[in-house]
């Protein structure tokens, strides 16, 4: 909406500051607006990286809880995990693996009884049990 003022605010003035002013200004505009979404696009980038690195530290941690069989700390880092990532995450792949809670469900149940899942969340995700 911006550039289209400009552009309008700047075609309106060629006349006054001439054709030769006026090209150049117009070409700056698109190549600042041009810059401008680059610059965006490196921001959320950067955002996103920022997020995966936190998800894999927190797999990781999952991953060691699960090769010591502490499945209850497994449990509470995927509850982290769903809590924190599953909605800011564009892997549809990733979705689908947090939203299956039939198989999280049935370890929980199998190692802490009909406790379920929502009383675990709290707690320290470390690889210190």
């Amino acid at each position: 909406m911006l550039r289209h003022h400009l552009r309008h605010f700047v075609r309106s003035k060629e006349s006054e500051i001439g054709e030769p002013i006026a090209r150049p200004l117009l070409s700056l505009l698109n190549t600042f607006f041009k810059m401008r979404n680059v610059s965006k696009n490196v921001n959320l980038t950067i955002d996103s990286v920022h997020r995966c690195v936190k998800l894999m530290k927190v797999f990781s941690c999952a991953n060691h809880h699960l090769a010591d069989n502490n499945f209850y700390m497994v449990l509470k880092c995927v509850d982290a995990i769903e809590r924190e990532y599953l909605d800011k995450t564009t892997s549809s792949t990733l979705k689908q693996i947090l939203e299956k809670e039939d198989s999280r469900d049935s370890v929980l149940h199998q190692k802490e009884g009909e406790q379920g899942v929502r009383g675990l969340v709290d707690g320290d995700l470390s690889h210190e049990s």
